[in-house]
């Protein structure tokens, strides 16, 4: 090797150095085998070439410091790589991927501290020479490091905190719920506009024996069937063990259900995908397929859809006509008249006439305040829309003081 490169100025070579070292960092991403290797090797590279550089140009303490800086920027350049592709939609999930980075991240650190410790203590000419400034700057140094570090694990600790506060109440709920005797029956409904979420709180739920789940397209953005194909595969490659019925609700997500999106789902994935909650009614007349649910989404739907071969109906105001639906399903399959079908209808149209999920509340509300907890922009019917419900449902013999209808 030419004499040529140890006599380069030490700043070109700690430059050099820093800017490798740096974008091998950056391409490396969170392999960490990779990156532990990029940055032993790195530093022992410039350990080798600034020990044997012969410009006289810096003191062998200022050869020492620069192996040490170099290490801790490099440190601070692994962090930031670190949190910068930081995922926040996934936090809880990355946590401890972020923390064990971290803690790669100080080999730099750690690498150059020792080099400086043990250059400036075993190549000395004079054993004393400098011990006590060389003394005072590792204290200092060792502060400075405990201080950045203990800054940095807290900012740590405040994300492991707010990860825990998001995360803490679904997985209590979900618990929860894995306790009770219906647990078989739930389906988990998912909302999610987020692929990454909807696959964790999925984990999450089938981690505590759920397994059937309501999942919806995600909205705002535009798309076709090959994207909402795409989109439910991902899920089922992420979580194979679900079974889906898809949620057909296009005034909510922007998207429509074609029959034909829905069968190649099926054909895809016959096990995962059981069912579909049709709340846009374009295909529960006409969708017929062995082995799955179509169930609209209303009541007044319910014996139409009867009619047609589907399941039953996926309502929220079933929370309020559970009984009285089931009176009416109950009657076709026993070949009996419709005696009740008509009330279930006006009911629901008594509910629709408001906010649904308003209407609702303030009508459980009656009898349990748990009910009176709505997040905006959701609320409670005023009191002349309260007075009003409440005087029509009891018109039709629907009180209030009873979620049945008989």
């Amino acid at each position: 090797m030419s004499n040529n490169i140890y006599t380069v100025k030490p700043s070109y070579l700690f430059g050099a150095t820093l800017a490798a070292g740096s974008l091998l960092i950056w391409v490396s991403g969170t392999n960490i085998s990779f990156n532990v290797a990029v940055m032993i090797a790195v530093m022992a590279f410039y350990i080798f070439f600034i020990y044997k550089n012969k410009n006289l140009s810096i003191s062998k303490e200022q050869k020492a410091d620069s192996c040490y800086y170099l290490g801790f920027i490099l440190t601070l350049i692994a962090m930031i790589n670190t949190l910068i592709t930081l995922d926040v939609e996934n936090i809880g999930s990355i946590f401890n991927t972020v923390v064990r980075d971290f803690g790669l991240a100080l080999v730099t650190t750690i690498v150059g501290l020792v080099a400086r410790i043990i250059w400036l203590q075993l190549e000395s000419s004079n054993a004393f020479d400098g011990e006590e400034t060389i003394r005072e700057k590792l204290i200092a140094e060792a502060q400075e490091l405990e201080t950045q570090t203990q800054r940095i694990t807290g900012a740590f600790t405040t994300l492991a905190v707010d990860a825990e506060r998001v995360a803490t109440p679904l997985s209590k709920n979900l618990n929860d719920l894995s306790k009770t005797k219906h647990k078989d029956k739930h389906l988990i409904g998912t909302g999610m506009n987020s692929l990454n979420e909807t696959i964790n709180f999925l984990k999450i739920s089938v981690s505590l024996n759920f397994k059937n789940f309501l999942i919806m397209p995600p909205a705002y953005y535009k798309y076709q069937d090959k994207d909402v194909i795409n989109f439910y595969s991902k899920i089922i490659e992420a979580v194979p063990e679900c079974q889906i019925v898809l949620y057909n609700f296009e005034k909510l997500c922007g998207y429509k259900f074609s029959i034909k999106c829905v069968e190649e789902l099926v054909k895809k994935f016959p096990k995962q995908i059981v069912g579909v909650k049709d709340s846009s009614y374009n295909l529960f007349e006409s969708l017929k397929l062995e082995n799955f649910s179509v169930m609209p989404g209303s009541e007044t739907k319910l014996l139409k859809g009867l009619e047609c071969g589907c399941s039953g109906i996926i309502t929220a105001t079933c929370n309020a006509t559970a009984q009285l639906a089931r009176k009416v399903y109950d009657d076709f399959n026993n070949g009996n008249d419709q005696s009740y079908n008509q009330k279930l209808i006006d009911v629901r149209n008594t509910f629709e006439k408001y906010n649904l999920i308003s209407s609702l509340h303030t009508f459980f509300s009656k009898n349990d305040g748990i009910y009176k907890n709505l997040l905006p922009p959701l609320s409670l019917l005023n009191d002349l829309e309260d007075k009003d419900l409440t005087q029509s449902l009891k018109i039709l013999n629907f009180e209030t003081n009873s979620q049945l209808a008989a």
